[in-house]
């Protein structure tokens, strides 16, 4: 289940490495709540690894680069999905009973909020997937980091695990596990702080054949690592005139 939430107001700067400012944002819109403390402090276990089961977006909308701040004209939006309908319908809930949010010290308007469908694919379709927050994909051994670029086929990998992991976490059935990257376009290379935390990420297109389960799996909780962190929410793409373009 997604919502795709646009708040308005003049000027609104914001440092670029603000992943964790709206993560903070989304959590104080329920953290009071059971389930706020739930998705806060404890979420999806499978053994040691644990999974919080929603990913948010890149803000979008018009700005400039101010130093090492973005500054929106005044309309700017972010898209919010989870596996857990309960997680939406409290944010939603929220954003439809408040007028205003503060995010980074500022008073923000809300503008609107909206419930996305999610798209409709067949049991087991080929589709372009494209990237609405950079996505990363690594292994840690011994206190070592290795990061894993598109067109690696450990990337692919990782993501197979990654999926599997959560589909465990969530008791979430995966009927039909079918995950096979084709090819990529437009792939651009991101180096995203969050806290203290350096990630090496990318914003690509990606064909996939993917089982509809495992599309379910990743449009609402994510693509591979770190998404309750803005790391790895995707959207359907489709073809129309040899050109790629965007459902939202």
């Amino acid at each position: 289940m997604r919502l795709k939430i646009v708040l308005k107001k003049p000027k609104f700067k914001i440092p670029i490495a603000y992943n964790s400012i709206l993560q903070g944002a989304i959590y104080n819109m329920f953290d009071r709540t059971e389930l706020g403390n739930f998705y806060h402090n404890e979420g999806y276990r499978n053994q040691e690894k644990v999974f919080k089961m929603f990913v948010f977006s890149n803000l979008f909308g018009k700005y400039e680069i101010v130093e090492n701040n973005i500054c929106f004209e005044n309309r700017f939006w972010f898209y919010l999905s989870a596996l857990d309908e309960r997680f939406i319908e409290e944010i939603y809930n929220f954003l439809t009973l408040n007028h205003f949010l503060i995010i980074h010290h500022q008073k923000v308007e809300i503008s609107e909020v909206n419930i996305l469908n999610g798209p409709g694919i067949k049991q087991e379709d080929t589709i372009w997937l494209h990237t609405l927050s950079p996505v990363t994909a690594y292994s840690t051994s011994q206190n070592k980091t290795t990061y894993y670029a598109p067109g690696d086929p450990l990337f692919e990998k990782y993501i197979i695990q990654n999926i599997q992991n959560k589909s465990i976490a969530y008791q979430y059935p995966l009927d039909l596990m079918i995950f096979k990257i084709i090819q990529f376009q437009n792939v651009k290379e991101r180096m995203v702080k969050f806290k203290d935390s350096h990630y090496l990420s990318y914003l690509f297109d990606m064909q996939v054949q993917i089982s509809r389960d495992v599309f379910i799996l990743l449009y609402n909780a994510g693509l591979s690592s770190k998404n309750s962190c803005g790391f790895g929410m995707v959207d359907i793409k489709r073809e129309k005139n040899n050109l790629f373009v965007s459902e939202r």
